[in-house]
């Protein structure tokens, strides 16, 4: 039983049999087409054979010369012209220029073709048909001829100026003589005409050029004697010649020695036994003009240029025939007695002048860098004012000071010190009446805070508490709040900015005179020494101390036989200070080396009095202010500022042993006492 699909499915193969059939029948009708089609064209050649090479070369001149007559007409020249060797060429058509033809051949078969131009020939491989095209030159590109518009561009303006205007007549060369009278007389001749020829040459150029020119040729303007005088005195002038008088200096002065032996100089170094030998002072700053009757007050290294640049301070002992005395104008600064200077010196370069100098109408008793400012330079004064100078500023006047009648200061500030962050910092200033400000360095028309430094020490029957007549001061390093200071009545205190009672914390065994430094130890390293400072006195005396145990002194040098006026911790050995004093003596002292005996001393030439004292932040200088104005720079050896790595440990060991020898002086003296 057939099922509808097997009906489809048979229907379908029928209807593609068929179709497949019908297409095989179409293609054996074709072929058999073809093959008719193919006999018939073969009996055609066969019967045209004998007309055909007349009838295609017929054609083939007709074609050629319509060809020939197309050409004239556009009046191209220049046709090549074919030769050929083949067969069943006409003669008949040829010319008679040695085989020379004008139309080319109509054979059938490849023939070989040879075109000629009058300048070579051509040979032709390939097979012309009856179609066939001759050959052809390559036309020659030439210039067509046409109006040509010229340009007059001017030339580019020169300025040629004579040489009378840069250079002296005496500078100019002078025609030479010759030897011999005759030739003497005909050498000058003919040199003066050369440079008559010359001069009227150069002449000639600059009217051409004169004339090419657009524009006139600029003439300099001859300036009168106030605008002379007006450039001179204006701002940007004096900032040019000041920077440009600096840079020049420097590079004059600054001469290396490219053949020293460094080598050398390390042996000698290493084979010196003795330290002292390594302190020499090897530079002096000093001017007359500035520094003549005035005494260094104060000294500091600046933060930004540590070992590069010093800052000095001037007191004045007579303001009569001081230059700081008046003003740059000529006119006093306001009248007072005496005046204040503060400069700044290279020790990059080897130039003797201050790299900035500034004026105060008051003594200066103390100027620092601004630690955090790199361009402000904060200074106190006798009358009590806070004035800044700023580096950026042309003049050497202050831009920022405090008015006597304030909040502040009415007694000398004798400190002067930047603390805190870089981004939370003040200026604190102490006085000698006691009184500590806090400054902001944008604003100083009054203090931010106030703290009165008062002590029972000395407490008359009036009144119970004093204020502490304080000389110097010292912070711990990484330290804003606590704080030591010097007074003027030898007694040394420990105190505080905030807390629940600001002020006096802590009470020092005191000096027999005043205090004139105290110097805390910010030495880093594995064991913290900040609570060691040291302090000098006119008593003769140096004495070391801890905050730890306020009261008695840890150590105390004695006899130094004159006053001490500075003593300073070194800031790369945790046991290494100085002390200096106004015989012009500068001792250097080791803890860990000996108690008793300076590790080294040093004496200025002339034995003056030394006033300050400061170590630079790599320990290999030392900078020392004197009462002539003089400022000295030390040269240390790398065997006293660079410790050992037990310099540490060694120092604990000796701290120890002066705890247990005042313990027993202390015992020994009680027990005396009893009897």
């Amino acid at each position: 039983m057939s099922t509808p699909v097997k009906d489809e499915l048979a229907r379908k193969k029928e209807k593609l049999e068929e179709m497949r059939r019908k297409k095989a029948e179409m293609q054996k009708h074709n072929q058999e087409k073809q093959k008719q089609k193919g006999d018939e064209v073969r009996e055609e050649d066969q019967g045209d054979t004998s007309t055909g090479a007349a009838v295609g070369g017929a054609a083939s001149s007709d074609r050629w010369s319509n060809a020939d007559d197309i050409f004239r007409e556009f009046d191209i020249q220049g046709v090549p012209q074919i030769q050929s060797s083949s067969v069943g060429v006409d003669p008949s058509t040829s010319q008679s220029s040695g085989g020379v033809l004008s139309t080319p051949p109509s054979g059938p078969s490849g023939a070989h073709l040879e075109a000629s131009a009058g300048e070579g020939s051509l040979l032709s491989s390939s097979g012309l048909g009856a179609s066939g095209r001759s050959l052809r030159q390559v036309a020659k590109l030439e210039m067509a001829p046409s109006i040509v518009n010229s340009v007059d561009i001017p030339p580019v303006e020169s300025y040629l100026y004579p040489k009378e205007t840069q250079t002296d007549d005496y500078l100019l060369p002078q025609p030479t003589m010759a030897q011999g009278a005759g030739d003497g007389e005909e050498g000058a001749t003919g040199q003066k005409e050369d440079i008559d020829e010359g001069k009227k040459e150069e002449e000639k150029d600059v009217k051409e050029q004169g004339s090419r020119s657009a524009s006139p040729v600029p003439v300099a303007k001859e300036l009168t004697d106030e605008e002379k005088a007006a450039i001179v005195s204006s701002e940007g002038f004096l900032t040019f010649l000041t920077r440009s008088s600096q840079l020049v200096e420097r590079k004059i002065t600054h001469d290396p020695d490219v053949y020293k032996c460094y080598t050398q100089e390390d042996d000698d170094k290493s084979s010196s036994m003795h330290p002292g030998s390594q302190v020499k002072v090897s530079r002096v700053f000093y001017q007359d003009y500035w520094c003549n009757n005035s005494a260094v007050s104060s000294l500091d290294w600046s933060p930004f240029f540590p070992n590069e640049l010093v800052l000095a301070s001037y007191h004045s002992f007579s303001a009569d025939h001081h230059p700081a005395a008046q003003s740059e104008s000529g006119g006093s600064l306001g009248g007072l007695e005496n005046s204040g200077l503060a400069m700044v010196w290279n020790l990059g370069f080897n130039a003797d002048t201050p790299d900035a100098i500034y004026q105060c109408q008051t003594s200066v008793v103390n100027a620092v860098f601004a630690k955090f400012h790199q361009n402000l330079i904060v200074g106190g004064t006798y009358s009590g004012r806070v004035v800044i100078w700023d580096s950026r500023n042309n003049k050497r006047s202050p831009v920022q000071r405090t008015a006597l009648p304030t909040q502040g200061h009415t007694h000398p500030v004798f400190c002067t010190e930047v603390v805190g962050t870089e981004n939370a910092h003040n200026l604190i200033t102490i006085s000698s009446d006691g009184k500590l400000c806090s400054w902001s360095l944008d604003m100083l028309s009054e203090p931010q805070e106030t703290v009165d430094l008062q002590s029972s020490m000395g407490k008359t029957q009036t009144s119970k508490h004093n204020s502490v007549p304080v000389k110097c001061m010292s912070f711990p390093s990484n330290e804003y709040n606590s704080f030591v200071v010097g007074a003027e009545d030898g007694y040394i205190y420990g105190a505080v900015r905030h807390g629940s009672k600001p002020g006096i914390t802590d009470i020092y065994e005191r000096h027999y005179a005043p205090v004139t430094s105290v110097d805390l130890n910010q030495c880093p390293g594995p064991v913290d020494f900040s609570h060691l400072f040291v302090s000098s006195s006119f008593d003769w005396s140096t004495k070391l101390w801890s905050t730890k145990t306020p009261g008695r002194a840890l150590h105390s040098l004695e006899g130094l036989g004159e006053y001490v006026t500075e003593a300073r911790w070194c800031p790369t050995h945790p046991a290494t200070f100085c002390t200096a004093l106004t015989t012009g003596r500068l001792d250097i002292w080791n803890l860990n080396h000996d108690t008793e005996v300076p590790l080294s001393s040093m004496q200025l030439d002339g034995s003056p009095a030394i006033i300050k004292a400061k170590w630079s932040q790599n320990g290999r200088n030392m900078v020392i202010g004197d009462d002539a104005g003089k400022i000295h720079v030390a040269d240390i050896g790398e065997n006293i500022c660079t410790p050992q790595p037990d310099a540490w440990s060694n120092l604990v060991h000796t701290l120890s042993e002066l705890q247990s020898q005042t313990t027993e002086i202390d015992q020994w003296s009680d027990t005396s006492s009893n009897y």
